[in-house]
C-alpha cells in the first residue's frame, strides 16, 4: 500500500516566545536570512517557527540530521528536497503555512501539494475572484457548508493542485476549462484534473486540502498526524 503523510502543526503556544528560547541555529543560512527580512515582528515569528518545524518533521521522517536537509525551489517556488550523499532518493513534498499552524505532505512515489488556510483570514477578496459561482454552487451542493467554508476550500483547493503540479495559480486555471472556478468551489465532486486525488481537512481553526497523484497503486492511504507544541520547550 502506497502511503501518503499529511503533517498537520499547531506552534500558536510558542509562536511569540523570545528568541533565546527557541531552537538554535536549526535553519540554514538561506531561511535564517529570509526570517530577518520581514518587517513585522510575526511574520518573522510564523517563517522562523513553520520552517524549523518542517525541518523536524523531516528529519525524523528520512531519519537524518537536520543539518543534512537542503532544500531547492522550483520555478514556481515549489521546495524539493536536494539528495543528499547519504541516500539516493528523497520524497516529494509540500508545505503550507497560515495563521500559527503549518501543514507538510509527504510522498515517496509522486508529486504532493497541500495548502491550509485560516478560517480568521478576511475572505471578503474572495468573492470577486469567485463571482457568481459560489452563489449558483450553495443550492447544489449536497453537503451542509457555510459559504466561508466554501470559500475557504475552493481557495486551498486550486492552491493545493498548483502546488501539486509546479504551476502558478493562473497557469492552473488557464489550462483548465473555463468553468474551472466553478469546479473548485463544487465541494460535493472531488478534484480529480489531470489524475490526482484530493483530501480535504478542516483541523479546528483552518481549512485544508492534499492533493496527490492517482498513477497505478490500487491502494492509497493517506496517514494524518497532528503535532502540537506545548509553551515550554
Amino acid at each position: 500500500m502506497r502511503i501518503v503523510s499529511l503533517w498537520f502543526i499547531d506552534f500558536s503556544d510558542v509562536l511569540n516566545l523570545p528568541v533565546d528560547e527557541r531552537f538554535p541555529g536549526l535553519l540554514d543560512e538561506c531561511e535564517s536570512t529570509q526570517c530577518k527580512k520581514f518587517y513585522l515582528k510575526k511574520d518573522s515569528n510564523l517563517y522562523y517557527w513553520s520552517h524549523t518545524l518542517r525541518r523536524m518533521v523531516l528529519s525524523y521522517i528520512l531519519g537524518i540530521p537536520n543539518e543534512e536537509i537542503r532544500f531547492g525551489t522550483g520555478k514556481y517556488g515549489k521546495p524539493f528536497i536536494v539528495s543528499g550523499e547519504t541516500r539516493t532518493k528523497s520524497p516529494f513534498i509540500s508545505f503550507s503555512h497560515a495563521g500559527s499552524a503549518a501543514a507538510l505532505a509527504v510522498d515517496w512515489k509522486a508529486p504532493v501539494g497541500v495548502d491550509i488556510l485560516d478560517e480568521r483570514y478576511d475572505l471578503e477578496y474572495l468573492h470577486d475572484f469567485f463571482d457568481v459561482h459560489l452563489s449558483k454552487l450553495q443550492s447544489q451542493v449536497d453537503i451542509a457548508y457555510s459559504e466561508r467554508d466554501m470559500l475557504s476550500f475552493a481557495w486551498v483547493r486550486i492552491e493545493a493542485v498548483s502546488k501539486w503540479c509546479g504551476l502558478g495559480v493562473t497557469s492552473v486555471l488557464s489550462k483548465t476549462s473555463h468553468s474551472s472556478k466553478e469546479r473548485f468551489c463544487n465541494l460535493s465532486k472531488p478534484i480529480t484534473w489531470m489524475g490526482c486525488n484530493e483530501f480535504l481537512f478542516s483541523p479546528s481553526g483552518y481549512h485544508g486540502c492534499l492533493i496527490f497523484s492517482k498513477m497505478h497503486d490500487k491502494r492509497i492511504s493517506v496517514s494524518c498526524h497532528h503535532l502540537s507544541l506545548a509553551n515550554k520547550v
